[in-house]
C-alpha cells in the first residue's frame, strides 16, 4: 500500500488479530532452552513483531516495556533489525525473579544465533549488539540498608517533653537517625567512589553488593549523557542537563597518587578541558572530594590586609581575622560525620604544608586565574583574589608567607596535640612553632585517636593549663584557625570570625544555618555605628575595607545556600538571589567600649571566690523578696487540647508553707546538689550545708 506521495506505507492494522499465538512463544522457549516450562504463557515473537512494525519500519525508535516478562519485546526488536539492518533499540522493565534465568540468558542467546532447537543453537547468524542492564535498589533493600542513630541528647529531649514524641516521630525521626545511611548515599564515603557497598538481601540471604555511583549521579542530575571515558584513574561523563547546560562529571579515587587538586588541574589542562571554544566550553564541572584552597586564601587576603591597613582601619573595630570551620554536628560524643569533616581539613593542611612544590603550583595557578577549572567558560577562581594580584608576586612568595601569618611557622609536619586540662579542645601546630589553629569537639580523645590512623597526621599530648579556645578573643592571640560547632551552637560569638566554612551543613538545618551566619557578624562598624562603611556617607573609607567587613562562607559537602533560601520562602522573606534589607539601627551607642562585668585578668572565680555556705539568708533577701513567676513555663508546656481557655490568665499568688515543705524529698536534694558538685564543681556548696 502506498500513501498519497507514492511511498510504501505497509498494510494497515487490524483492528482483530488472528494469530500468532501463546503456543508459538511457548515453542520458541522450548527451542531456546529445551524446556516450555521456564516461562508460562510467553508473548509470541511474531506478534511483538509485527505491533513495531506498524510504528517503525527502519527508523532508530526506542520500543518500551514497562513488563518485560521473559524479555520476547526484546527477542522481536533484535529480529526486527536483523532482517531490515534497521536501528530500533528497547528499554525493559521486570522484576521478577526470572530476570536472571529466562529475560537475560534469552536476550544473549538470541544475539549469539538466529536459530535455536532444545537449548542449542542451530546456526551461528549472530547479531552486533551491546546489553546493558541495571539493577535498581528496591524498597526493601532501602529499608534494610537504613541505620537509626539517636543521639542521647535527643532521647533525653524526648523524655523530658512526651508531647513532643509523636511530632519528632513523624517530622524529624528519619531525616535526623538516618543520615550517613547507604541506602541515602553516604557521601563520606565517596573518597572511593568504586567500592560503594549496599546490603541486599536474596532468598534469606543478606550480602554486599556494588553500587554504580557513576550512573547513579548521572540520573540524579538528569543527565544525558554523551561521552563516557576511562583516562587514568579518571572516570569522566561528559552530556547535558535538563537546563541545556554543558556538564563534565569527574570521578577519582582520592587515595590514588592522581587524586589531589594538582593532579586533577594537570588531567584539566592535558586533555583541554580548560581551554574548549565556544560552544564546547563546559558550564558546569562535578569533581567529588573537597578543594579547601579557596577557603585558605580567602582568609589569608583578609589577614594580610588587615595586618597591612590595621591603622587606617581601626577607627571602624576591625578585630585580626579568624578563619573558622563549624559543623552541624554538636554532641557530647564524636560522631562519624562529625570526625570524618574534621579529619579531611586537617588532611588538606597537612597536604599543604608537607607538598611544598604541588601548593606553589596550584598557587600560582589560581594567582593567573587559569586554574584549569572553568564555569559558563571563565575560570571559576578568575578575579576572586583581587587584593593578592593587585600586591604582585608569585606562588612561591605567597607560599612563604601563609606559612608565616596563617601556620606560624616557616615550614614542617601538622601536630595534632590533645591538651591535658581543658575540655574537648586539641591544638594544631606546625612543628615546634606556636600552635595556629584550635580544634574545639565534644570529645577530643576519640577525635585523637581517629587522626592516629593518618600518616600525614603527628598526634601526640601536651599538659596544658590553660585553654586556647579561651584566648580567640585577646588581641594578642596567635590562634588563626578554630574548628568545630559545639560553642557556635551555644551562643559563643567573636568579633574576629571573617572566614568561614561549612561542613555537611544545610540538610535541613535552616534556622541553624540563619544562627551561623549570625556568628560572623563582625561589623562594629565606624565609631560603633554598626554600619557597613558603603552605608556612611560623605565620609572616604580606606581602600580594601570591604575585603574585613565581608563574611567569606565556603561549604564542605553543604548545600547551604539552596536550604536558606527555602527556609526564607517559608519564613515569608523573597528569595532573590540579592535582596537588600533595611534594618533599624540604634542612633546613639556610646563612644568608646561597652561596660561589662568581667573577672579581672588571671582571675580564677573556682579558686579565689570564697566557698558559699548554707545558712539563714541576709537581711536583704528578708527585705526585698523576689518573686518567682513560673507562669510563663506553663503556658509554654500548654497542651494544644487546652490551648485558648485562658489557662495562664487568671494568676494565683502564693508562697511555700511548712505543709508544703513537708512533701520535699530532702534526700532527693542532697543527692542532687552533690551531682551538681561533682559535675559543675560549684564549690564546697555542699560541706558548707553541713557546718551552717
Amino acid at each position: 500500500m502506498k500513501d498519497e506521495l507514492g511511498e510504501e506505507r505497509g498494510a494497515k492494522p487490524y483492528s482483530l488479530l488472528d494469530g500468532p499465538y501463546t503456543q508459538t512463544g511457548t515453542s520458541e522457549i522450548e527451542a531456546l532452552f529445551g524446556n516450555g516450562k521456564a516461562f508460562s504463557f510467553p508473548k509470541p515473537v511474531g506478534l511483538i513483531k509485527q505491533l513495531v512494525s506498524y510504528t517503525w519500519k527502519q527508523d532508530p525508535g526506542i520500543v518500551l516495556d514497562f513488563f518485560a516478562g521473559s524479555g520476547t519485546t526484546a527477542h522481536a526488536v533484535i529480529n526486527l533489525n536483523r532482517e531490515d539492518g534497521g536501528q530500533r533499540r528497547y528499554i525493559l522493565v521486570e522484576m521478577g525473579e526470572y530476570f536472571d534465568t529466562v529475560l537475560k540468558p534469552r536476550i544473549e542467546k538470541v544475539v549469539y544465533s538466529k536459530d535455536w532447537k532444545d537449548g542449542k543453537p542451530v546456526s551461528r547468524e549472530g547479531s552486533s549488539h551491546m546489553l546493558k542492564y541495571i539493577r535498581l535498589e528496591s524498597y526493601e533493600d532501602t529499608l534494610n540498608n537504613l541505620q537509626l542513630r539517636r543521639l542521647a541528647e535527643v532521647q533525653a529531649l524526648l523524655d523530658e517533653l512526651p508531647g513532643a514524641r509523636q511530632d519528632y516521630l513523624l517530622h524529624y525521626m528519619l531525616d535526623l537517625e538516618t543520615r550517613d545511611s547507604a541506602s541515602l548515599l553516604d557521601i563520606h564515603r565517596f573518597e572511593d567512589p568504586f567500592s560503594y557497598r549496599l546490603n541486599i538481601t536474596e532468598g534469606g540471604e543478606s550480602r554486599p553488593v556494588a553500587v554504580d555511583l557513576v550512573e547513579t549521579f548521572n540520573w540524579l542530575l538528569g543527565l544525558k549523557v554523551e561521552q563516557l571515558r576511562v583516562i587514568g584513574g579518571y572516570h569522566t561523563v561528559e552530556g547535558t542537563n535538563p537546563e541545556g547546560e554543558r556538564v563534565l562529571v569527574i570521578w577519582r579515587r582520592l587515595s590514588d597518587p592522581g587524586g589531589d587538586d594538582e593532579a586533577l588541574r594537570r588531567f584539566f589542562i592535558e586533555h583541554g578541558y580548560g581551554s574548549r571554544p565556544e560552544p564546547a566550553a563546559l558550564d558546569r564541572v562535578y569533581v567529588n572530594g573537597d578543594c579547601t584552597l579557596a577557603s585558605l586564601l580567602s582568609f589569608y587576603q583578609q589577614r594580610l590586609a588587615w595586618e597591612e591597613h590595621r591603622l587606617p582601619f581601626a577607627p571602624y573595630g576591625v578585630e585580626r581575622p579568624l578563619w573558622v570551620f563549624v559543623g552541624g554536628s554538636v554532641t557530647k560524643t564524636l560522631g562519624a560525620q562529625e570526625s570524618s569533616d574534621v579529619i579531611a581539613i586537617l588532611r588538606f593542611l597537612a597536604r599543604f604544608l608537607e607538598n611544598g612544590a604541588e601548593s606553589v603550583a596550584l598557587l600560582d595557578r589560581l594567582l593567573s586565574g587559569n586554574t584549569g577549572l572553568s564555569y559558563k567558560g571563565r575560570d571559576v577562581f578568575a578575579g576572586k583574589l583581587g587584593y593578592l594580584v593587585r600586591r604582585g608576586g608569585r606562588g612561591e612568595e605567597l607560599y612563604r608567607s601563609v606559612l608565616a601569618r596563617v601556620f606560624n611557622t616557616g615550614g614542617g609536619r601538622l601536630h595534632v596535640e590533645e591538651l591535658k586540662g581543658t575540655e574537648g579542645e586539641l591544638s594544631l601546630r606546625v612543628g615546634d612553632s606556636e600552635p595556629f589553629g584550635v580544634i574545639n569537639v565534644g570529645d577530643a580523645r576519640a577525635l585523637a585517636k581517629k587522626c592516629a590512623d593518618y600518616e600525614e597526621l603527628t598526634v601526640s599530648e601536651r599538659e596544658f593549663s590553660g585553654s586556647l579556645f579561651g584566648e580567640l578573643n585577646r588581641p594578642e592571640s596567635r590562634i588563626n584557625l578554630l574548628i568545630g560547632s559545639k560553642k557556635f551552637t551555644e551562643g559563643w560569638s567573636s568579633w574576629r570570625v571573617s572566614s568561614m566554612g561549612l561542613m555537611n551543613v544545610g540538610k535541613g538545618e535552616g534556622a541553624q544555618i540563619i544562627q551561623m551566619f549570625g556568628r560572623g557578624v563582625r561589623l562594629k562598624g565606624l565609631e560603633a555605628s554598626l554600619k557597613r562603611s558603603t552605608a556612611i556617607l560623605d565620609v572616604k573609607h580606606p581602600r580594601d575595607l570591604d575585603l574585613l567587613e565581608t563574611l567569606n562562607v565556603f561549604g564542605v559537602r553543604a548545600d547551604y545556600m539552596a536550604q536558606f533560601r527555602e527556609y526564607l520562602e517559608a519564613e515569608g522573606v523573597p528569595s532573590a538571589e540579592k535582596d537588600e534589607i533595611a534594618l533599624p539601627v540604634v542612633q546613639h551607642v556610646p563612644v568608646g567600649k561597652l561596660k561589662s562585668i568581667r573577672l579581672r585578668d588571671g582571675g580564677d572565680f573556682k579558686r579565689d571566690a570564697p566557698p558559699p555556705r548554707l545558712g539563714p539568708p541576709p537581711e536583704a533577701f528578708r527585705t526585698r523578696r523576689i518573686p518567682l513567676d513560673w507562669y510563663p513555663k506553663l503556658e509554654a508546656l500548654e497542651s494544644e487540647s487546652l490551648r485558648g481557655r485562658g489557662l495562664g490568665e487568671v494568676r494565683h499568688a502564693g508562697k511555700l508553707s511548712r505543709q508544703h515543705l513537708a512533701f520535699l524529698d530532702l534526700d532527693a536534694i542532697h543527692s542532687g546538689s552533690s551531682a551538681v558538685q561533682t559535675t559543675r564543681a560549684v564549690g564546697s556548696c555542699c560541706r558548707g550545708a553541713s557546718g551552717a
